[in-house]
C-alpha cells in the first residue's frame, strides 16, 4: 500500500498543475525497485525492468497522440512494475472508464458537450479522409476545457481494482 505515497501526491500536482513533477516519479519507481529486491532479491530487478517497460511501449503511441501525457504512462509504469502488468493493465481499462465519466462530468459542468463531440468527429472524419492530424488536442493551442488531470483517474482505478480484482 506504500504505492498510495506516490499516487496521492501526484494526483494533487496534476489536478493544480495538468503537470506530474519526476522528482515522484523517481520516488515511485525507487519504492517499486526497493519492493521488488525486497520480494524476488536479484531477480527483482529483472521483474521491476521488465514491468515497467511494458506500459510505456503499449502507452508510446497515446502519448504520441497526445492522448496520455508523460506523467500518466510514467505513473503506469511505477503501478506495474510495483505490481505486475497485468494488474497494471486492468488499472488501465478502468481509468479509461473512469476518464471517460470524469470527461462527461466536466463536458457537461463546462457546458460544452456539442463543441467537444464535434471536436472528436472532426479529428476521425480528418483520419478517415486520410489527413493524419498530428495530435488530438494540443492544450497549449486550445486550453484546459479537454483536458483532464488523468492521474486521478488512474489513482481512483488502482484503489477499485484493488478492492475488485486484488493482485495475487
Amino acid at each position: 500500500m506504500l504505492i498510495f505515497l506516490v499516487l496521492l501526491p501526484v494526483s494533487l500536482c496534476d489536478l493544480y498543475s495538468y503537470h506530474v513533477p519526476n522528482c515522484f516519479i523517481v520516488g515511485g519507481l525507487a519504492l517499486s525497485l526497493y519492493r521488488n529486491m525486497s520480494l524476488y532479491g536479484m531477480t527483482g530487478l529483472w521483474h521491476f525492468a521488465w514491468n515497467g517497460l511494458i506500459p510505456i511501449v503499449v502507452c508510446f503511441i497515446f502519448y504520441l497522440l497526445h492522448f496520455f501525457g508523460a506523467g500518466d504512462i510514467k505513473l503506469f509504469s511505477i503501478i506495474s512494475s510495483y505490481y505486475n502488468f497485468k494488474f497494471c493493465f486492468r488499472v488501465m481499462i478502468f481509468s479509461l472508464v473512469i476518464g471517460a465519466l470524469f470527461s462527461i462530468v466536466k463536458m457537461i459542468h463546462k457546458r460544452n458537450v456539442y463543441d467537444r463531440f464535434r471536436y472528436f468527429l472532426n479529428y476521425v472524419e480528418n483520419i478517415r479522409a486520410g489527413k493524419m492530424p498530428k495530435v488530438y488536442y494540443d492544450r497549449i493551442v486550445c486550453g484546459d476545457d479537454g483536458v483532464i488531470p488523468f492521474t486521478i483517474c488512474i489513482s481512483a482505478a488502482v484503489i477499485l481494482c484493488l478492492k475488485v480484482c486484488p493482485v495475487l
